[in-house]
C-alpha cells in the first residue's frame, strides 16, 4: 500500500454508516492526510459515494455541480415525519381501491404525469430531518428536540424522472383483465390477509433497484423476505422511481410531494444513488472490496482526467507549468504584437484541446491543465482588462485557478 496516494475512489456506501464514516474509513485505509467526498448520502441511503484523497480534494468544487441519478423505492399510502423509513410511520390514509384504480388503470398515466410535472426548476421545501444549518445548528437537531422552525426552501432542477415499475395487491394484468367489482374484491381480500399476517407477498416481489454489479461484493438489494422489515407498516403500493436531479435535491422530499399530489401520501423506503456526473455505480467498489485491494497494494483511484472530461484542456510545457505553480500570469497577444511566438494567441489556441478561446470565455473561462497526460490543476482564461473594442484581436490572460502541484514538485 502506498502512503499518501491522491485521487478519487468510488465507494459503494452500504445502508447504515454515514458518509463521514465512509470517508474516515478510506482515509485511514489509504493513510491519507486529507479526505473529502462528493454528495452526502443519509445513513439509510446507499450507492455511489466518490471520496477524494489528499490533493485531489482541491478538485471537488469543479465536479460537485454535476447532475445526480437516484432510484427510489417509494410507498404510497404511507407517511413519515422524516419522509423516509426511519421516521414515525403511519398508514392511516392508505390507498383505497377506487384511488388505486384511478391512478394505475391503463399504463398508470396519472402517476407518470404527476412525475413528469416535476421536470424543470422546482422550489423545494427542505426536510426538517436534514443537515441544512439554520442559526448554526443542523435542522435535524431542531426536529429531534421538537423545536419549531420557519420553513426553508431551495431551488432545484429535475432533469429527468421515470416510473420503472410498481407493485400492489393485484398486478397490472389483473387490473387490466378483471371486471371492476372482481378486481376490487381481490384487492381488498389480499390487503386484509396481508395486514393480518403483517407481511408482504413473496411471489413476484417488487425488484427494488436491481443494479447489476458483478464481482463487487455488494449486499443483496432487497430479498423477498425483507420487505416487511423495511416497511415496518404494510404498504398498499410500491413504486420504483428514477430521478436525475441537480446538486442539493432531496429525493425523499420529491417522493413526499408526489404523495401529496396524488392525494395518497408517500414516503421513501429505500434510496440508491447510481450516478454523479460522469461517475457511475458500476465503477464503485464496496468498503470490503477496497480493504482487500488496499491490502494487496491494488487500490487504484479513478483518473482525474475522466472526472474533468467536460472541461477544455490546456497542455502545459515545463515553462508554463512552472509559471502557474508560482502564481504568474501568462499573457497572449495577437500574432503581430507578440514578442515571442509562444506568447501569441495563435500558439495559445494550439495548446488548447476541444474548444476555441471565445467559447471558453463564454462558459466561464475554466480549463483543465495537463502535463504528460496527467491533470495538474485548473486554469482560468480571461480577456485582458486593457483590451478595447478597437483592437482586431483581444489579449488573453491565463492564470492558475487551483493547482495540484507545489514548488517542491517542480
Amino acid at each position: 500500500m502506498t502512503r499518501n496516494k491522491q485521487g478519487v475512489y468510488l465507494v459503494y456506501k452500504s445502508i447504515g454508516p454515514s458518509s463521514f464514516a465512509c470517508v474516515a474509513q478510506m482515509q485511514r485505509l489509504l493513510q491519507a492526510d486529507k479526505a473529502g467526498h462528493l454528495g452526502t448520502l443519509d445513513p439509510f441511503a446507499e450507492g455511489l459515494l466518490p471520496i477524494f484523497l489528499n490533493r485531489a480534494t482541491r478538485m471537488i468544487p469543479y465536479v460537485e455541480n454535476g447532475t445526480k441519478t437516484y432510484r427510489a423505492l417509494a410507498a404510497l399510502g404511507l407517511s413519515s415525519d422524516s419522509l423516509d423509513v426511519n421516521g414515525r410511520l403511519s398508514s392511516a390514509s392508505g390507498v383505497s381501491f377506487d384511488k388505486f384504480y384511478e391512478l394505475f388503470q391503463g399504463r398508470a398515466e396519472k402517476v407518470v404525469q404527476a412525475l413528469q410535472d416535476f421536470v424543470g426548476v422546482n422550489r423545494q421545501e427542505i426536510p426538517l430531518y436534514s443537515a441544512k444549518k439554520v442559526k448554526g445548528k443542523k435542522m435535524y437537531e431542531y426536529a429531534r428536540r421538537q423545536i419549531d422552525l420557519e420553513k426553508q426552501y431551495k431551488t432545484i432542477t429535475v432533469e429527468k424522472v421515470q416510473l420503472n415499475g410498481w407493485q400492489s395487491y393485484i398486478s397490472a394484468a389483473e387490473l387490466r383483465d378483471l371486471p371492476y367489482a372482481e378486481a376490487e374484491s381481490l384487492y381488498n381480500r389480499r390487503k386484509a390477509l396481508l395486514q393480518q399476517q403483517q407481511a408482504w407477498m413473496r411471489d413476484g416481489l417488487f425488484p427494488a433497484a436491481q443494479a447489476k454489479l458483478a464481482d463487487k461484493y455488494l449486499p443483496e438489494y432487497l430479498a423477498p423476505a425483507e420487505i416487511a422489515a423495511w416497511s415496518k407498516v404494510p404498504c398498499d403500493v410500491y413504486l420504483d422511481i428514477e430521478f436525475t436531479v441537480s446538486k442539493g435535491a432531496f429525493i425523499r422530499a420529491l417522493v413526499h410531494e408526489l404523495g401529496r399530489r396524488l392525494q395518497t401520501g408517500a414516503c421513501t423506503l429505500r434510496l440508491l444513488r447510481t450516478r454523479i456526473g460522469e461517475m457511475q455505480l458500476e465503477q464503485a467498489n464496496s468498503e470490503l472490496k477496497w480493504q482487500e485491494l488496499a491490502a494487496a497494494g491494488q487500490a487504484e483511484p479513478l483518473s482525474l482526467r475522466c472526472l474533468l472530461a467536460a472541461y477544455p484542456i490546456f497542455n502545459c510545457d515545463a515553462e508554463s507549468l512552472r509559471a502557474f505553480v508560482c502564481g504568474r500570469l501568462l499573457t497572449f497577444y495577437p500574432k503581430n504584437a507578440a514578442e515571442r511566438p509562444e506568447f501569441s494567441t495563435e500558439y495559445l489556441q494550439k495548446k488548447i484541446t476541444n474548444a476555441n478561446l471565445s467559447s471558453i470565455i463564454k462558459q466561464g473561462g475554466l480549463l483543465v491543465a495537463l502535463k504528460d497526460d496527467e491533470v495538474v490543476g485548473m486554469l482560468r482564461l480571461a480577456v485582458q482588462d486593457s483590451a478595447t473594442a478597437a483592437q482586431a484581436e483581444p489579449v488573453y490572460v491565463l492564470k492558475a485557478e487551483r493547482m495540484l502541484l507545489s514548488h517542491e514538485d517542480i
